[in-house]
């Protein structure tokens, strides 16, 4: 991920940066599993896991940060 998005190429922090997006991408993968079975595009059966405010806020908040961070490097590209 770090050589798409260009992110600061710095090698005393290339060891943090590769702690943060693994990291993040161990949260993709638990965002895309909630979304598997909470989410309503699998079909949830007559008993789907409960989930609670707290939690669901938490899921799309991270998710609203990610695509929020991409998206700002994209457009900082592109400038």
């Amino acid at each position: 991920v770090q050589p798409h998005l260009s992110l600061n190429a710095d090698a005393t922090l290339a060891a943090d940066q590769h702690k943060v997006l693994k990291g993040i991408s161990s949260i993709i993968d638990g965002v895309g599993a909630f979304r598997s079975h909470i989410g309503s595009a699998h079909g949830r059966g007559s008993s789907p896991p409960n989930i609670v405010v707290a939690e669901a806020r938490l899921v799309v908040n991270v998710a609203h940060t990610l695509v929020v961070f991409i998206m700002e490097v994209l457009h900082a590209k592109k400038a």
